[in-house]
């Protein structure tokens, strides 16, 4: 194998590749020049043999592992050195200085997908408080406000679809959260909305911020000031890819595919982490120069038509839709049958909106039939019960 790349960083790491077998199985007889001469990392690798993606050379150091959530399927075990983790978490605490200077950690409420409301724990001088994603009813809503207002902590992290129930539920009940204390505000594992960051911070009285990440890679892109979703280029390399495996133009929505240029005793190159979007080059108002991305869904999400399936393209279409309207706050597009969509959504109800007759047009143009299109208004979107996250699509398979 001949490994002319120029770039130091991908030298380092496939270099640390080639000592796992997983690696040294699919590149044996190939001449890797440049990055993308090596063929895609699916998670179904990562899901049944983990084993053959750690380096031996950290067989002897101290490893952390974590579970995904198991969005795409099975949860997948991923693994970290000690001080790759410490490197990972030092560069996304400068990515959240940008945007909150006077951060703290000492009071912290996370929102994560456990099997019970709340729990409280205390670790080297910082107090969690813990709080389930998976319950949006309405007496728990309640409930966590007041414990949240209680607690008064200094960090908020959490899903878009937790933190806008709450908001929602907030002015619903007219309940006041006042948080003096409160030093970040942070929503993850989801896409946060222009609605959904607006309402947020409108009811918890703080800015918040998005970032973008997974337990395979941690944090890959850190929100500005000006709303845009920056790679964080000293610790990810990011790819998105067209239906034919090639780069997409700017503009144009495609898969991401995540390379770490900092983890090497599980190296992952070009990992297909199993979301959609598009990267702009353009400069950002906040004068960080890196690239930006924007996300739009899950790679594997695509609707089932008469004539097989349609591409994921027309999902993010339909997104670029209903986006402009304001009053629509949090929104789910569920596939009935072949010839049946039906949209749920929170805010304020806007009935017949010509929003919906313009997406079973959109549908129509590319299904080449017509698609019954139904609506309903509702107080809540209620998430999966196993990763406490709210599919925006639901495809016709699961329902």
């Amino acid at each position: 194998m001949d490994i002319t790349d120029t770039e130091k960083w991908f030298g380092t790491v496939l270099s640390s590749a080639l000592e796992c077998s997983y690696y040294q199985e699919i590149l044996k007889g190939l001449n890797v020049s440049k990055i993308d001469d090596v063929p895609l990392l699916n998670k179904d690798v990562l899901r049944k043999s983990p084993e053959k993606l750690l380096n031996p050379l950290f067989k002897n150091k101290k490893l952390v592992y974590d579970f995904t959530s198991g969005s795409t399927g099975i949860p997948i075990k991923c693994y970290k050195d000690t001080r790759e983790y410490t490197q990972l978490g030092l560069i996304l605490h400068s990515a959240r200085l940008k945007h909150f200077p006077k951060i703290s950690y000492s009071r912290m409420i996370e929102f994560t997908p456990i099997d019970i409301p709340i729990c409280f724990e205390e670790k080297n001088g910082v107090q969690r408080l813990i709080l389930s994603t998976c319950y949006h009813k309405p007496e728990v809503l309640t409930f966590y406000l007041r414990e949240i207002v209680k607690f008064n902590p200094t960090f908020i992290q959490g899903f878009p679809s937790i933190l806008t129930s709450l908001a929602e539920h907030a002015q619903k009940v007219n309940f006041s959260v006042y948080l003096p204390d409160l030093t970040c505000l942070e929503t993850r594992a989801e896409p946060l909305t222009s609605r959904q960051k607006q309402l947020i911070e409108k009811v918890f009285q703080h800015p918040a911020s998005n970032h973008y990440g997974s337990k395979e890679l941690y944090t890959m892109a850190y929100m500005c000031k000006q709303d845009h979703l920056h790679i964080l280029e000293d610790s990810t390399y990011v790819e998105v890819l067209n239906s034919n495996g090639g780069p997409c133009v700017p503009g144009e929505y495609g898969e991401i595919v995540v390379t770490s240029k900092i983890i090497h005793s599980m190296p992952l190159i070009r990992y297909r982490i199993g979301d959609y979007g598009t990267i702009n080059r353009n400069p950002c108002n906040c004068g960080d120069k890196s690239r930006t991305i924007l996300l739009i869904g899950r790679s594997n999400d695509s609707l089932k038509t008469k004539n097989g399936e349609m591409n994921r393209s027309v999902l993010s279409l339909i997104w670029e839709l209903m986006l402009p309207v304001k009053q629509i706050v949090q929104a789910q597009l569920i596939q009935v049958s072949l010839e049946h969509l039906h949209i749920k959504y929170t805010g304020e109800s806007i009935g017949n909106h010509e929003v919906f007759s313009s997406i079973g047009k959109l549908l129509r143009k590319f299904l080449h039939y017509d698609v019954f299109i139904t609506n309903e208004y509702c107080d809540y979107i209620f998430p999966d019960e196993k990763t406490g996250k709210i599919r925006n699509f639901v495809p016709l398979t699961l329902n």
